[in-house]
């Protein structure tokens, strides 16, 4: 009994020692691994800075080397340059995207762009430039000289372009290529001049104000320009139309006819006003010509006072589309009052339509005869307001003497 109490004694003790080691190596590779871990990132972060410093020296350096061939006031903004003043020059620079320049005088040489070219200013020169995008300038005078680019759209005065593209977009008074074109080209130019250097292997299309001078050595493969020339002014006569001198002429005439007929009492009326007090006639008409439309738009601002601003406006309407046949009229009255009214007023508005639809003295004519027919309604209604007045005045005097 006692050797067995001893060996499980033993196997216990052995149990426990066991057991013991095997937490201590739990514990043990609890505390290395952490550590093992914390100097892995350590290094990491050590190769990653390391690294980071290594590219910001080559950004310094490469900066640095660009900024040898900018202009002071010139700015980097990550791959693009940007730049405003003055004059600026650009050398010998590699840009990875593009630049965009703003000012009087912009020279661009010897640089190659991996982008584009986008450029604003007074005078643009670019010469041995590769683009590896776009060059799109305007300016009074913008050259391309000895360069490569894809598509170029150029708008100036004067424009010279003798590189290489694919596409070509001139705009310009005088306008000239004498470069290699693999595509299309559109031109709108007063003057186009095709050098001799100059090989167009699409289509040369567009409009100029001149036929293109085109060099014998220079090669288009299709030319569809077309010359627009400039349309001459055209003379008096030109402008005079028979149909309408007649159409202006019979409308007056039956205005004027149509008018004595109605109202043969008012135009003779108008004729005696005009005659006895020409200043106020005059007077009333410049004055009505000009302030009632005002005040009948001024009417229409209150919208229960619309309507009323609206029927000024038509009767103005209506004085201007019998106006022509009104003073007709009235200067017979004036002119002939011993021959027939109806033939005088018919003269007289021949030749008044005649002269209305002259080019010069047409509309100025039509302005007067308005005023006259507005000066004589408005000075009717003052002479009616004044008459009426005057009958009232008169009745209550015969009411206070009876």
């Amino acid at each position: 009994m006692l050797k067995t109490m001893g060996a499980n004694e033993g196997l216990r003790s052995r149990k426990v020692i066991a057991l013991v080691l095997l937490l201590s190596v739990l514990l043990s590779g609890l505390l290395v691994l952490p550590r093992m871990a914390f100097a892995e990132s350590e290094e990491a972060a050590a190769t990653t800075e390391k690294a980071d410093d290594q590219t910001g020296a080559e950004k310094d350096s490469s900066a640095a080397k660009m900024s040898d061939g900018l202009p002071e006031d010139a700015v980097v903004m990550g791959n693009d340059v940007v730049w405003f003043g003055r004059s600026g020059d650009f050398a010998g620079l590699k840009v990875i995207n593009d630049i965009l320049a703003m000012g009087e005088t912009i020279n661009i040489s010897g640089t190659k762009v991996g982008g584009s070219l986008r450029l604003s200013g007074r005078i643009i020169t670019i010469s041995e430039c590769t683009v590896g995008q776009n060059i799109t300038a305007a300016g009074q005078d913008v050259s391309v000289t000895d360069g490569s680019s894809k598509v170029v759209a150029l708008a100036g005065q004067t424009i010279v372009f003798s590189g290489e593209a694919t596409e070509l977009k001139l705009a310009g008074s005088d306008v000239t290529i004498d470069g290699v074109v693999s595509g299309d080209v559109k031109v709108a130019a007063g003057t186009l001049t095709i050098g001799p250097n100059a090989q167009i292997n699409g289509t040369l299309t567009g409009e100029v104000g001149q036929k293109p001078t085109i060099d014998e050595a220079a090669t288009v493969a299709e030319n569809e320009v077309i010359v627009s020339a400039k349309e001459e002014p055209k003379s008096f006569r030109e402008r005079i139309e028979l149909p309408y001198i007649a159409i202006s002429a019979a409308v007056c005439v039956a205005i004027a006819l149509l008018v004595e007929w109605l109202a043969g009492g008012l135009t003779e009326g108008a004729a005696d006003l005009l005659s006895d007090r020409p200043g106020s006639f005059i007077l009333s008409g410049v004055l009505g010509t000009i302030l009632a439309p005002i005040c009948a738009l001024l009417i229409c601002i209150p919208v229960v006072t619309i309507p009323v601003g609206m029927a000024i406006l038509l009767m103005l309407l209506a004085i201007a589309l019998v106006s022509s046949g009104f003073t007709s009229a009235m200067l017979a009255h004036l002119a002939m009052p011993n021959m027939n009214r109806y033939l005088s007023a018919g003269l007289v508005a021949l030749v008044l339509g005649v002269l209305m639809a002259m080019p010069y003295v047409g509309i100025p004519l039509r302005g007067i005869a308005s005023m006259f027919a507005l000066g004589y309604f408005i000075c009717a209604m003052r002479k009616g307001m004044k008459d009426r007045k005057e009958e009232k005045n008169f009745e209550n005097k015969g009411a206070r003497f009876a």
